[in-house]
């Protein structure tokens, strides 16, 4: 038996796709999560441990949904602990690049 809680999570990776005919194509891994309040203060040691696997996962683009980054200071914090400087972070949910050759835009 497989004590890993992290089983049970799943990726979505998109098939390569083209600007133009003119650029090759790359693809990207994308995964998509349903956090569940990730910044909860009850259980820090978990949503640390949380973040860095998926930061190891070889995504380049994460959507988080259910994060409820409310404060200035908790999307500050997920940057941090994502280590990326290029992420979006609505109310409840953050799109965040783990690809520094990847920019997002609103």
């Amino acid at each position: 038996m497989n004590n890993n809680p992290y089983d049970n999570i799943t990726n979505i990776s998109t098939n390569p796709t083209t600007c133009s005919p003119s650029h090759r194509s790359t693809p990207i891994q994308i995964g998509s999560f349903n956090c569940r309040h990730l910044l909860k203060t009850s259980a820090l040691s978990v949503t640390s441990s949380f973040i860095y696997y998926l930061r190891y996962q070889s995504f380049d683009i994460l959507t988080l949904q259910d994060t409820n980054s409310f404060s200035f200071e908790s999307r500050q914090q997920l940057d941090l602990q994502f280590q990326t400087t290029v992420s979006i972070w609505p109310k409840y949910y953050g799109i965040v690049s783990l690809n520094p050759a990847l920019i997002l835009s609103n």
